[in-house]
């Protein structure tokens, strides 16, 4: 009985369909960056097993304070093939040169092409672009010489 009950877990755990998975990991350097300032992104996951494979090609695009990254993975699984598991890392990373101040939207999608799972994986997060120092600086400057006069 017990034989029986541990092949069908161990069924049950090969037929579920291996995926790639993003992490809700993402790292900005600078930590906190100001506007003009060239902004790197970098957001990580990984593959289950030894049938994906990664195009390490990440789009990165960036429209107006929406950023979106883009990778795409491919799931080389066919019907009745067994596959090593193992875990795979991948990582996106993507800069972008002289931001402007605000609040920034990033979307991460890992566009997959799979039988087995066909959806794609997306998360989303905001980071902000703060005023730049020298502009404060100027500021803090006209307001000391309105107070000198």
């Amino acid at each position: 009985m017990l034989r029986i009950a541990l092949a069908l877990c161990i069924a049950a755990v090969l037929a579920t369909p291996a995926q790639a998975y993003l992490s809700d990991t993402h790292q900005l350097f600078p930590p906190e960056p100001v506007e003009g300032q060239s902004v790197s992104l970098s957001t990580t996951g990984y593959m289950p097993d030894g049938c994906w494979s990664i195009d390490y090609d990440v789009d990165c695009a960036i429209d107006g304070f929406d950023i979106t990254v883009t990778f795409h993975t491919v799931d080389n699984w066919q019907p009745g093939q067994a596959c090593v598991t193992i875990v795979l890392p991948l990582e996106a990373f993507c800069t972008f040169d002289n931001l402007a101040r605000g609040t920034y939207h990033v979307t991460v999608i890992e566009d997959r092409t799979s039988p087995r799972n066909p959806s794609d994986d997306v998360y989303e997060f905001d980071f902000v672009v703060l005023k730049g120092v020298a502009e404060e600086q100027s500021n803090w400057s006209t307001l000391k010489a309105r107070f000198r006069e």
